[in-house]
């Protein structure tokens, strides 16, 4: 007779199945089932590709808009911001520097002085913040770190708005030139008009203060909580390095932001200041105060609770799992129990502290490189459009500078598809992106030196590609879990920003006034300063492969215990 065992029975059929009907019956369920599947996962996946583009567009309206605020300095000086701060002596033989009322230029080294204190504040500003927003991004997460820091943002736009308003309603009566002195005498007419035109200045540089302290709020928020959403889809794996280049690309696309102001406020400032009414700054910039409501209202919504969101994305396959697998359930119930999740799990280990993560060597490398580079490069920023027209003149300057302002994030952004697939392959050997960022920037300094202007127009095209890959480099060490622990990212975000926020907001101030300081000079000309002051920055550029090579070496210690291990 044959055996009647259950054992024998389990034996004597497929893959160990106690009913082949049972089978048959989940093969016909599975198949009904896997185009629902198919259409969830699609559906998940266009869902974090949306949540990724908002958080990026988030990025480019608010995060680093200040990186371009050189492109403003035209605007700014018609608008006739710190022309108080020209005395007659400087005003290169006008009697005010402000008559001219079509002015788009410095007027005296003083105000040039006071738009490089602008610049070098408001970058320092943007570094110095982010460890207050990484703070915020990890102890009360991404969503209000957004909320907060994209209130701050259109309040800075809105304050733009206001400080070009009072300039010319207030200062400048019905029939008077942009920037003229009101007439001495009538009262106290002269010292309103001057206290008008002090808080008028004091606004406008107050707004570029807070959207530099908002936007690493912005930038953190939305990257921190797009690298959740990643996590909590099942295919958000395979964007991460997408997501390092589109951010990079954004943060430093931004300048775009303030290039088109003044591009708008120039066109309303020619249309219509025949009819003395008051536009300029203003209506751009409350537009895009609204646009950056909007954004931040969408990208606060989308930002979600991880937890939230996992459960919610997993919902319809786990119901559909449970449907198909049912028929297999009893099956299950022979075998023997898993064993208990804890027994085979490690003992856990507390995080190590914020300290000794900062002070890794790796990570002072990367905060030394990124501040080397950060002082040449925002030195180049704050100083473009007084460099070219001590090299090329003022009438061939305003091509180049023009051309810059608008290649830079431009082309920021068409070099995130190459830089995103050197990320991409070369994820598991970081010294290899860090060494081609160090060969871009050596090469990008090298042709700065050369006092042509075909050099330096390469210089303006090569900019923006260059200081996206740099960015995009760092945000993708920083997110790395080789490297960093899960959790750090923004608090190593912010205090990393920190310290290249001293080194690459406040150089570039000093080096500014020893450049005004030599145009006062009859020995040494703007055009010797800034050819002296760039072979002083050689230095430091010379250090960074440093970095990948560190990298390197710590590669291959590392495989080595690996093999003795073995």
């Amino acid at each position: 007779a044959p055996p009647t065992s259950s054992m024998a029975k389990a034996d004597s059929r497929p893959n160990g199945l106690s009913h082949p009907s049972r089978t048959s019956s989940f093969d016909s369920i599975s198949s009904d089932t896997a185009p629902i599947i198919m259409r969830a996962r699609s559906v998940r996946l266009s869902r974090t590709h949306f949540d990724v583009a908002i958080a990026v567009f988030a990025i480019f309206c608010m995060a680093g808009v200040v990186f371009g605020v050189s492109s403003l300095y035209p605007i700014l000086y018609q608008q006739g911001l710190f022309h108080s701060s020209c005395s007659a002596v400087e005003s290169f033989g006008q009697h005010h520097c402000s008559e001219d009322a079509q002015r788009r230029t410095k007027c005296c080294p003083s105000q040039f002085v006071m738009f490089s204190l602008i610049s070098s504040s408001a970058f320092f500003a943007i570094d110095v913040s982010a460890a207050f927003w990484g703070e915020v991004a990890d102890a009360w997460g991404p969503r209000l770190c957004t909320a907060c820091a994209a209130s701050l943002s259109c309040i800075g736009f809105v304050g733009l708005a206001a400080g070009a308003y009072l300039k010319p309603y207030f200062f400048f009566p019905s029939g008077q030139l942009l920037g003229q002195q009101p007439p001495a005498g009538g009262g106290g007419g002269a010292s309103s008009a001057e206290s008008l035109d002090s808080m008028s200045d004091a606004i406008t540089f107050g707004a570029v203060m807070l959207l530099a302290a908002a936007g690493p709020g912005v930038f953190n928020g939305a990257l921190v909580g797009a690298h959740q959403l990643l996590d909590a889809a099942a295919d958000g794996a395979s964007l991460k390095s997408a997501l390092s280049s589109l951010t990079a690309a954004a943060f430093e696309g931004s300048a775009l932001v303030f290039v088109l102001l003044e591009a708008c406020a120039t066109r309303l400032y020619a249309t219509h200041r025949a009819a003395d009414e008051v536009h300029g700054l203003v209506v751009p910039s409350l537009a895009w105060a609204v646009l950056c409501a909007a954004v931040g209202t969408v990208l606060f919504r989308q930002l979600e609770p991880a937890k939230r969101r996992r459960d919610s994305s997993t919902l319809p396959l786990n119901s559909l799992a449970s449907t198909s697998l049912s028929s297999a359930s009893l099956e299950s119930q022979d075998q023997d129990p898993p064993a208990p999740a804890s027994a085979a799990m490690p003992p856990a280990h507390p995080p190590p502290r914020l300290l000794l993560v900062l002070l890794q060597p790796h990570n002072i490398g990367v905060m030394a490189f990124q501040s080397l580079y950060q002082l040449q490069s925002n030195f180049y920023l704050q100083t473009v459009q007084d460099s070219y027209e001590s090299l090329l003149g003022v009438e061939s300057a305003a091509a180049f500078v023009a051309t810059f302002h608008v290649a830079f994030p431009v082309s920021g952004f068409i070099a995130t598809f190459p830089v995103t697939a050197i990320l991409e392959r070369t994820d598991s050997r970081p010294h290899v992106y860090w060494g081609a960022t160090a060969a871009s920037i050596l090469l990008l300094h090298l042709l700065w030196l050369v006092p042509s202007a075909s050099a330096q127009l390469a210089v303006s095209l090569l900019f923006g590609p260059v200081r996206c890959f740099c960015w995009a480099a760092y945000f993708h060490f920083l997110a790395s879990d080789v490297f960093y622990p899960q959790g750090y990212l923004a608090r190593t975000l912010g205090y990393n920003n920190l310290v290249i926020g001293v080194i690459g907001a406040v150089g570039p101030y000093l080096l500014s006034q020893r450049v005004a300081a030599a145009s006062s000079s009859a020995l040494e000309g703007e055009t010797d300063a800034y050819l002296s002051l760039r072979l002083h920055l050689l230095v430091g550029t010379a250090l960074l492969p440093l970095l990948p090579l560190h990298l390197f070496l710590r590669g291959r210690r590392k495989d080595q215990e690996a093999r003795v291990r073995l």
